[in-house]
C-alpha cells in the first residue's frame, strides 16, 4: 500500500470511497458528496492522503478546520475513508498513522 498526497486526479476515486461511506449510515451525516470545489476547501494544510495499490485508491483521510473562532485554532477533525472492499485490511489504520505523523511535523495556524 503506498500512502501519498492527495491530487485533483484522485478526486472521482475519492468521491466514490466516500459515497460508499455515506450509504453506510455510520461514516457521516451528509446524503450526498460534495462538489470536488466544496470538499476540496474543506482540506486544512494541504493534510489529505491517499492509500492507493495496483488496483487505485482505496482509502483516503483529511484533516478539516473545526471552525474559525480563534479559540479552535490549530484545532482539525480527520476524516478516513476505506473502500468497502478494503475494509477490515489496515488500510485505515495505515492512513490514520500517516496523517498524524505529516500534521504533528507542521505548525499549524489557519
Amino acid at each position: 500500500m503506498n500512502i501519498r498526497r492527495f491530487r485533483k486526479e484522485d478526486w472521482l476515486q475519492v468521491k466514490e470511497i466516500y459515497e460508499q461511506g455515506i450509504a453506510t449510515g455510520q461514516a457521516t451525516f451528509e446524503t450526498t458528496a460534495p462538489s470536488f470545489e466544496k470538499w476540496e476547501s474543506t482540506i486544512a494544510a494541504n493534510l489529505c492522503l491517499v492509500a492507493e495499490d495496483e488496483e487505485g485508491t482505496q482509502g483516503w483521510c483529511k484533516i478539516s478546520k473545526v471552525s474559525d473562532r480563534c479559540v479552535y485554532e490549530g484545532v482539525g477533525e480527520v476524516s478516513v475513508y476505506v473502500r468497502d472492499v478494503s475494509r477490515g485490511k489496515g488500510v485505515g489504520k495505515q492512513l490514520l498513522e500517516a496523517i498524524i505523523k505529516e500534521s504533528e511535523a507542521l505548525t499549524i495556524i489557519w
